[in-house]
C-alpha cells in the first residue's frame, strides 16, 4: 500500500518554488496499484526520480519537457501543482471556512502554473494576468441548498448548516462584518476556467462544491477570468485530504485512457490499465503474446503499439466481441498504425494452438459481475489455466492474469500449482472494485496427468447426463 498524498513534503520540489522558472512539479493520476509500474515508466522515458502515493505519482521535470509527460501510457491524468498547504487553518466555522477558501485564491503560483498550461495547449495569450487585483472581499455568497443538494451531507456539515428565513438562507455572521462577495461574477481577459473540488475527510464543516465555489469566486474577483462550467479551456483542480491542501491545473483535457479503441463492450478495460498489465508481463522481441478472452482486443491492441517487436493474437467465444475486436484493430490500421496484432473466434478451454507456442498470456477474466457468474468461474479458470499450461512455453512462459473473483482463482491456482506457480499478486482498484493481478510463471511440467483425467472424467459426466 503506497503512502497517501499528505506525505508529500513541499521543501523536497524545486518546482514548487516560485523563484525557480524552469521547473515545475506535476501530478499524475494512476489506477491504484499501478504506481510502481507508472514510476517505472517515467524513469525509463522522462528521466526523472517520481515518489509513490495512493493512486497518484509525483516528479519534478523541466518546463519544456512536459508535452514529453503527456505521451506516458501507465497514467491517467496529470496535472501541474500551484499550491501545496501541509496544514490549513480549517475552523468550525463555516464562514471562516469560506473565508480561507476565497482567500486562498491569491497564494498559488498562478504564473508558473499558466506557463505550464499555455505550453501544453499552444496559448500565446500575454495578456491573462492584466487585469490582476487584490482579493476585497471576505468570500463568496453561500449557496447550500444548490451546492449541497445532491451531495451526501456528513455530521458536522449537518450541524454547521445555516437556518433558512423563508425562502432564502441566513449566515450566521453580520454581513456588516464580512464583506460578501454577490453572484455578479467580474468579466474580464483570460481563460474561461472551472474549479473542481476533491475532498477527503470528516473534519470539514463544508461541502465540496462549496469550497469549490469559494475558491473559483476568489480566482475570479482576483484575476477577473470568466467563470464556465461547460465550456471552459482551464480546469483547476482544488484536492482537499483532512487539513491538507493542494491546488493543481489540468494539463488533460480528456483522461488519457481514451485512446484506441472505438467498439466498446460491458467489460472494456482502459488502456492505462492494459499497457500495466503488458509491462508487468516483460514482453520480449519476438514474443507471441496471447489473450484468451480478449473481449474488444483493448490488451492485444495496447501492446502491439508498444511493445512492436512482439505478435499478438486475441481471441474470444463470443462473436460479437471477436466483431468488435476486427473493428478495432481496423480503424487503427485505416490510421496507418501498423499493428502486428489480429483476433481470432475460439473456445479458450480448447485452443486451436499447438503445444508451447506461446511466451506470454495476458487476460482480463470475467469478474462474475457482468460478465459470466462466480460460479461458472470455477470451472472456467481451472480449465482455461490447464488448456493455456498446454499451449504456453515451459520455464519461461508467464501469464498476467486480472479478476475480481480472487476466490476462484485461488482455487484453481492451487489445483494447478504443478503447472503454474504464482509468485507475485497485486490488488488495483477497478471502478471502486478492488481486482487482483496474478504474475504467473510456468513450471517445467508439460502436463499433470492427475487434472488430465479429471478433465476427462467431468466431460464424461456431462455427457451421460446429456444423453439422460
Amino acid at each position: 500500500m503506497q503512502p497517501s498524498i499528505t506525505s508529500l513534503k513541499k521543501e523536497q520540489y524545486k518546482g514548487l518554488l516560485s523563484d525557480n522558472n524552469t521547473v515545475c512539479t506535476l501530478e499524475l493520476t494512476v489506477t491504484t496499484g499501478f504506481e510502481e509500474v507508472a514510476c517505472q515508466e517515467c524513469r525509463e522515458k522522462l528521466e526523472v526520480e517520481p515518489s509513490c502515493h495512493l493512486g497518484r505519482i509525483v516528479f519534478d521535470i523541466e518546463i519544456d519537457k512536459v508535452p514529453e509527460a503527456l505521451k506516458l501510457r501507465s497514467v491517467e491524468n496529470i496535472y501541474v501543482i500551484v499550491l501545496v498547504e501541509e496544514n490549513f487553518p480549517f475552523s468550525s466555522e463555516r464562514e471562516d471556512c469560506f473565508e480561507k477558501m476565497y482567500k486562498l485564491a491569491g497564494t498559488p503560483d498562478w504564473k508558473k502554473g499558466i506557463k505550464v498550461w499555455q505550453l501544453v495547449f499552444g496559448v500565446e495569450d500575454s495578456d491573462i494576468f492584466e487585469g490582476e487585483e487584490e482579493l476585497e472581499g471576505s468570500y463568496c455568497t453561500p449557496k447550500p441548498e444548490i451546492d449541497l443538494k445532491k451531495m451526501k451531507k456528513e455530521k458536522c456539515i449537518i450541524a454547521n448548516l445555516p437556518q433558512k428565513n423563508g425562502n432564502t438562507v441566513s449566515t450566521e455572521k453580520s454581513t456588516n462584518t464580512k464583506k460578501i462577495i454577490s453572484e455578479t461574477q467580474r468579466v474580464g481577459k483570460g481563460p474561461k476556467f472551472r474549479v473542481t473540488c476533491e475532498r477527503v475527510g470528516s473534519i470539514h464543516v463544508f461541502g465540496s462544491s462549496e469550497a469549490a465555489r469559494q475558491f473559483g469566486g476568489g480566482i475570479n474577483e482576483k484575476f477577473g477570468w470568466p467563470v464556465d462550467l461547460k465550456h471552459h479551456t482551464l480546469e483547476v483542480d482544488l484536492n482537499i485530504v483532512e487539513n491538507f491542501v493542494y491546488v493543481g491545473l489540468r494539463l488533460t483535457m480528456e483522461p488519457l485512457f481514451k485512446r484506441n479503441v472505438t467498439q466498446f463492450g460491458p467489460t472494456t478495460l482502459k488502456s492505462t490499465i492494459c499497457y500495466n498489465m503488458v509491462k508487468l508481463a516483460k514482453p520480449q522481441p519476438g514474443d507471441i503474446v496471447i489473450d484468451p478472452m480478449c473481449g474488444g482486443c483493448s490488451l492485444p491492441i495496447e501492446g502491439a503499439l508498444t511493445h512492436t517487436q512482439c505478435f499478438y493474437l486475441g481471441g474470444d467465444i463470443v462473436e460479437v466481441a471477436t466483431s468488435r475486436s476486427r473493428m478495432n484493430i481496423d480503424n487503427l490500421v485505416e490510421k496507418e498504425k501498423s499493428l502486428s496484432a489480429d483476433t481470432i473466434r475460439w473456445d479458450t478451454t480448447a485452443l486451436p494452438l499447438r503445444d508451447q507456442v506461446a511466451d506470454v498470456i495476458i487476460c482480463d477474466l470475467p469478474f462474475g459481475k457482468r460478465m459470466g457468474s462466480k460460479i461458472d468461474n470455477r470451472v472456467l479458470y481451472f480449465k482455461s489455466l490447464v488448456e493455456l499450461a498446454r499451449v504456453t512455453r515451459l520455464n519461461t512462459g508467464r501469464a498476467v492474469l486480472l479478476t475480481y473473483d480472487k476466490k476462484s482463482i485461488s482455487k484453481s491456482l492451487f489445483r494447478v500449482s504443478s503447472l503454474w506457480k504464482n509468485f507475485s499478486t497485486r490488488n488495483i482498484n477497478i471502478g471502486g472494485l478492488i481486482a487482483g493481478v496474478y504474475l504467473l510463471q510456468r513450471t517445467g511440467l508439460f502436463s499433470d496427468s492427475k487434472l488430465t483425467e479429471e478433465l476427462k472424467l467431468k466431460g464424461k459426466k456431462r455427457k451421460l447426463s446429456t444423453d439422460e
